[in-house]
């Protein structure tokens, strides 16, 4: 140990000889079995090396969270003879970040539910439960309905990214029919395409099932036919299919004729917060959370998601996941 890893597990520089029982005795007892489990992994399984984050406890009863980073060194034979590596104090990291998951969580909940009272009663102004409204104000409800589906989007946006970041995304994997789950895509999609003059194509789709979070990837195409909307011209089709490659994947793909992704937005499309620029700009707001949300789901899958595009001539993403053996 050097003399500050002394000082990180809170003990004076070289007071002891250290050796793997005494780190072992600084761990959260919690956190040992994790420990234990890594490193046999990176003995036995020849991985060069291993990254772990866990509790440790002081002498003093303060806990603190650490980073180690360890690679394995091995003789000619392969035989592991020592580990080296570093550990580094991520406690105000680590502090700082639950800190910001809970303020998430608890700003998304306090605007979640007024939101979502304020919809349902604007759902029933619209639906003449109190009596039949005029058409100026009707236009005036469904622009607030809009607006709050629009709202409780980005909360769950942010409560996505926010899931993406910690690891805790849930996932809930089942094998799914392909021709059943298109199907339903189509029914939620075809409203909103509809609303903007917009026609949803359900092309070629085998029948297969795959196995994925049905949920999750209904999140994903959902997301890819918003987009292709929005950057579509009135009358347009958006092309939706989902056939099995020559490497038993499953090959997803939403295809639009509308304006194509610029060359400069192209190589960072997938990162959070990036907006492809429009002449139309109010119309095609959003939070430029989605892809990257999107792609998080599909590399969740093991599987991987890209685009082809051409300026003014449109774009199509695809993705691929695993069909059921």
């Amino acid at each position: 140990w050097s003399d500050e890893t002394f000082r990180l597990f809170g003990y004076a520089p070289q007071q002891f000889q250290p050796s793997y029982d005494l780190f072992k005795q600084s761990i959260h007892k919690d956190d040992l079995d994790t420990i234990e489990s890594s490193v046999i992994q990176a003995l036995e399984n020849q991985q060069a090396e291993y990254s772990i984050k866990h509790r440790i406890v002081r002498p003093s009863g303060e806990e603190r969270y650490v980073k180690e980073l360890g690679q394995v060194i091995r003789n000619e034979s392969g035989i592991p003879i020592r580990m080296i590596g570093v550990v580094h104090d991520i406690t105000e990291r680590t502090q700082a970040e639950r800190l910001k998951d809970e303020f998430v969580a608890v700003i998304s909940h306090e605007l979640r539910t007024p939101v979502t009272a304020i919809q349902g009663s604007v759902k029933l102004l619209l639906g003449n439960a109190l009596g039949t409204i005029e058409d100026n104000m009707r236009s005036m409800l469904e622009i607030a309905e809009s607006n709050c589906e629009r709202l409780l989007n980005l909360v769950n946006e942010i409560l996505d990214l926010q899931k993406m970041e910690s690891g805790k995304m849930d996932f809930h994997f089942s094998d799914t029919s392909l021709q059943d789950f298109m199907d339903e895509v189509v029914n939620i999609g075809k409203s909103y395409a509809e609303a903007h003059n917009i026609k949803l194509v359900k092309t070629n789709v085998d029948q297969i099932k795959v196995h994925m979070d049905k949920q999750r990837i209904m999140q994903v195409m959902n997301n890819l036919i918003s987009n292709a909307v929005k950057f579509s011209d009135k009358g347009k089709e958006i092309e939706l299919s989902a056939t099995i490659n020559n490497n038993n994947k499953v090959l997803f793909a939403v295809k639009d004729y509308g304006r194509g992704i610029p060359e400069e937005y192209r190589e960072k499309l997938f990162k959070r917060f990036i907006q492809v620029d429009s002449s139309d700009k109010r119309e095609k707001l959003g939070t430029g959370l989605g892809l990257a949300i999107s792609k998080n789901i599909i590399e969740e899958h093991h599987g991987q998601i890209w685009f082809d595009s051409v300026v003014d001539h449109g774009t199509t993403f695809y993705f691929e996941l695993d069909a059921v053996a």
